[in-house]
């Protein structure tokens, strides 16, 4: 359960990224 939960965290640190690199984007 802690990894899901430690996976999950990854998951939403990654769109939070991705969105970061399109808001820098055109």
């Amino acid at each position: 359960m802690h990894y899901h939960l430690l996976r999950l965290e990854r998951h939403c640190r990654h769109e939070d990224l991705t969105k970061g690199m399109m808001e820098l984007g055109p």
